[in-house]
């Protein structure tokens, strides 16, 4: 039999309750006074850190722009030689010190030499560092105080390196810091190189040399200084504090690496200053004793009322949510396609199947950045189009399809991407569940493992919309077989097959990943080699047509076939795949006409 309710049981609950709750507030505030300054000192030490990592991005920015000046004229010096005085002068007319802010500029050849100047840089790092591909950067003699130089490589139409181009600025260039005086009086500003020289700082009283590390080898810090360097060196932001000295206050500090740069930018803050905002709030303690106790009795109040029936809620729920998600997960694991869910709060990829294995990736769960990483070893300009993908959050699409080729396991495999973006109660998508299918088999040709018309069709059509390189074409190619219906009628359709992959192979083997191979039908293929230099269009068509070349003999009688070529030299992004495929058909025509086996190129 059920126990009849009893009030004044439920009331003494409650003011114990209640008791309970305002002892443990009370002891809770009576460490608030002594926690305050240190929760503030915190959040300063924070805000400091973001206004450093603003900086670092201000930094970067400004850096790319100087970048992007050298490559320009990297660019407009490829066709001229490196070591003449014309080529400097050149350069000085086209890029002045006024719209460039540099101080100047020099070409210098592959010895490191300028034909203005007797010595050499070959020796300079910055100048090796360009030698091997990269953006350089250093010291324009033995400090920084003289300039800052920036390098760039220069290639020729072959893409080989021909020279570097270095630039040399004052380090007042690479100033970002437009504090009022105020805020000058309250935080010191610096940038350094990667090994802690001093390019552009504030003179204080803490800093006596030109190096960071040295400066900061003599004092007591809360962070190992070489756990300091470890961090600054793989782009991590970094802050610590120093204690003070005899001559000396103690300091906050924040070290940012502009991403993708050599250089740091660091702030560093009086203890004192951090410590000053804290006292703001010491007279509204009482008020906000008061206020809390007094929300604590409301809310015990109103949880005692209601816990009861929260409990048993809570609990239904979960069920349902635990059947809910099982359903979810036992669907998903016996699901032919590789199932995935993107938490934007939290930036996690969660693949809930195995089929991601298939993808060449290692673990079920990563961030977007691992993600990219991954995909950058296995494919890199697959990257652009998982780009295309996370874009989809941003444009709040409630739907999205895409379409997009892999290089991975050797082979072409060509993946198609569903997704349904969720969103909160504020409009905004918290989660993204998609899926991933291999649609390799139905986007390739099954006889001969090459595309399939329409497949091919969709693949040029979006090279198409870009141009090729300098001195580079894309080449369109009619392949149709001579003699193919003799062989099917006389060894038989099977030895017609074979011709086919024996064919489709050899073009396989010729070709580059990225160019796209299609039948169009029958005995007729596409070839489309994108971006290739066009004085090897030739001799890619004789060394093709001459391995196309086959007999095939059943013991009894033989058939030999061969390939004629249809081909177009294509430059302009607005060609079209229709247009190209006319224009190659009339080459192959007059091929069929004048000569099979043989080729025909034509811009």
């Amino acid at each position: 039999m059920k126990k009849p309710y009893n009030k004044k049981k439920r009331a003494r609950v409650l003011l114990v309750a209640i008791l309970l709750a305002i002892a443990v507030c009370t002891g809770a505030l009576a460490c608030f006074n002594a926690t305050l300054k240190r929760g503030e000192k915190n959040k300063t030490r924070e805000s400091v850190a973001e206004w450093t990592q603003q900086n670092a991005r201000l930094l970067q920015y400004k850096m790319d722009r100087y970048y992007d000046t050298l490559e320009n004229v990297a660019r407009f010096v490829q066709n001229l030689p490196m070591n003449s005085q014309e080529t400097q002068k050149k350069i000085g007319r086209n890029f002045p010190t006024k719209d460039t802010n540099f101080i100047y500029i020099r070409a210098l050849n592959l010895e490191g030499k300028n034909p203005e100047f007797t010595g050499s840089w070959k020796n300079q790092q910055y100048f090796k560092d360009s030698l091997a591909g990269n953006r350089g950067i250093g010291k324009n003699g033995s400090t920084y105080k003289s300039g800052v130089v920036l390098s760039v490589p220069v290639y020729d139409n072959s893409d080989q390196i021909k020279g570097v181009i270095c630039g040399v600025l004052s380090p007042d260039s690479l100033n970002i810091f437009t504090d009022s005086e105020e805020d000058r009086e309250r935080r010191d500003l610096y940038v350094t190189d990667k090994d802690g020289t001093y390019i552009v700082k504030q003179d204080y009283e803490g800093v006596s040399g030109d190096n960071l590390y040295t400066d900061l080898s003599g004092r007591e810090l809360s962070v190992k200084l070489k756990n300091i360097r470890f961090r600054v060196s793989q782009n991590m932001k970094v802050c610590f504090s120093a204690a003070k000295t005899e001559d000396d206050v103690a300091r906050e500090y924040a070290i940012v690496q502009a991403n993708g740069q050599k250089l740091n930018v660091v702030t560093v803050m009086k203890e004192k200053t951090v410590l000053e905002t804290s006292t703001y709030y010491q007279k509204y303690l009482y008020l906000l004793i008061f206020q809390l106790i007094m929300a604590v009795l409301v809310v015990v109040w109103i949880y005692l009322r209601m816990i009861r029936d929260d409990r048993i809620y809570i609990k239904n729920l979960n069920k349902r949510l635990e059947l809910s998600e099982e359903t979810y997960r036992v669907t998903a694991r016996n699901n032919d396609v590789c199932i995935f869910t993107y938490d934007v709060e939290t930036g996690l990829i969660q693949f809930l199947n195995e089929k991601y294995k298939e993808l060449g990736l290692g673990q079920a769960q990563l961030s977007i950045p691992v993600l990219m990483k991954k995909i950058q070893e296995i494919n890199p300009s697959t990257c652009a189009e998982i780009e295309v993908i996370i874009k989809s959050i941003d444009d709040k699409l409630p739907n999205f399809e895409h379409k997009f080729v892999l290089w991975s396991g050797g082979r072409k495999r060509y993946l198609h991407v569903l997704t349904t973006n969720i969103f909160d109660n504020t409009g905004n998508v918290a989660r993204m569940v998609g899926s991933i299918e291999d649609i390799t088999m139905n986007e390739s040709d099954p006889l001969t493992g090459v595309l399939r018309r329409a497949a091919g069709i969709e693949q040029i059509e979006q090279i198409l919309l870009t141009s090729p390189g300098v001195g580079r074409v894309h080449a369109f190619m009619i392949v149709d077989l001579d003699n193919f219906k003799s062989l099917n009628d006389k060894l038989g359709h099977m030895w017609g097959d074979k011709a086919l992959q024996d064919v489709a192979k050899i073009m396989k083997n010729d070709c580059r990943p990225r160019d796209v191979i299609c039948r169009l039908g029958g005995d007729e293929f596409v070839l489309f080699l994108q971006n290739l230099p066009e004085r090897e269009v030739e001799s890619f068509a004789e060394g093709l047509s001459g391995r196309l070349h086959l007999t095939y003999s059943d013991g009894i009688q033989s058939v030999s076939i061969t390939a004629s070529m249809g081909i177009i030299l294509a430059g302009r992004s607005e060609t079209s795949f229709q247009e190209l495929y006319a224009r190659a058909d009339k080459e192959l025509y007059e091929v069929k006409r004048t000569g099979k086996g043989t080729w025909h190129i034509k811009e």
